[in-house]
């Protein structure tokens, strides 16, 4: 009877660790701090995430348009973004000042595939209804959904993304502003840690057999 006691119970610790090591996350961050204020060019690697930056582009009709980090001041309504740096395009206002780029979009793809999506995003509408078009693509750059997050603001205005699949497949992702200017910051990717199938098997059955022996000891 002791030892199945102390079989169950080394069941239950190696539950919770798997539990535990199902539920960590590795994660990319771009915040572009690292940058100095400024043209970063028409495709970059960010060194603290691995995330890597193209195609960039600027209002209706898609104008081709190189990255520019630009470092703002702290504005009232813009809590989360500044003061810091934010991803924009075309041009920027040296010193405190921040550029809105209209109507801006561009691809980025991630170092690994992955589940979670979020980035923030610094806008103001011109024309209503404006809203951020984020398509989510493989690893090969395949298309596997696209979703609308409506974008509203008498001034401008800051929107938290989000984006969590069932699967871990985000391996890229293209995002287009309609009907607002808008610079990006804190974007970031998270990758479940994956737990060993067979241990998690391996505990269930041990406990399964384990009760059973419990039940016919009591029964008897």
């Amino acid at each position: 009877m002791r030892r199945n006691r102390l079989r169950m119970a080394a069941c239950v610790a190696y539950l919770i660790i798997g539990i535990a090591a199902s539920s960590s996350y590795a994660d990319g961050l771009a915040t572009f701090e690292n940058f100095t204020e400024g043209p970063i060019g028409d495709t970059f690697l960010d060194p603290l995430s691995s995330i890597f930056f193209q195609n960039a582009f600027l209002s209706q009709q898609s104008i081709p348009a190189p990255f520019i980090a630009d470092q703002a001041v702290a504005f009232p309504s813009l809590p989360v973004t500044t003061p810091g740096t934010l991803l924009t395009a075309g041009g920027y206002v040296p010193g405190a000042g921040l550029n809105l780029t209209p109507y801006f979009g561009f691809t980025a793809t991630l170092p690994e595939s992955a589940g979670d999506l979020r980035m923030t995003l610094a806008f103001n509408v011109l024309q209503s209804p404006a809203s951020l078009e984020l398509s989510i693509l493989d690893s090969q750059h395949a298309l596997l959904e696209t979703r609308t997050f409506p974008l509203a603001g008498d001034a401008i205005s800051e929107a938290m993304i989000a984006l969590t699949r069932q699967t871990a497949d985000i391996g890229a992702f293209t995002v287009r502003v309609h009907g607002a200017s808008a610079a990006f910051d804190n974007i970031s990717f998270a990758v479940p840690e994956p737990v060993s199938a067979t241990l998690v098997l391996g505990v269930a059955t041990l406990a399964s057999r384990d009760r059973r022996r419990v039940v016919s000891v009591v029964a008897g």
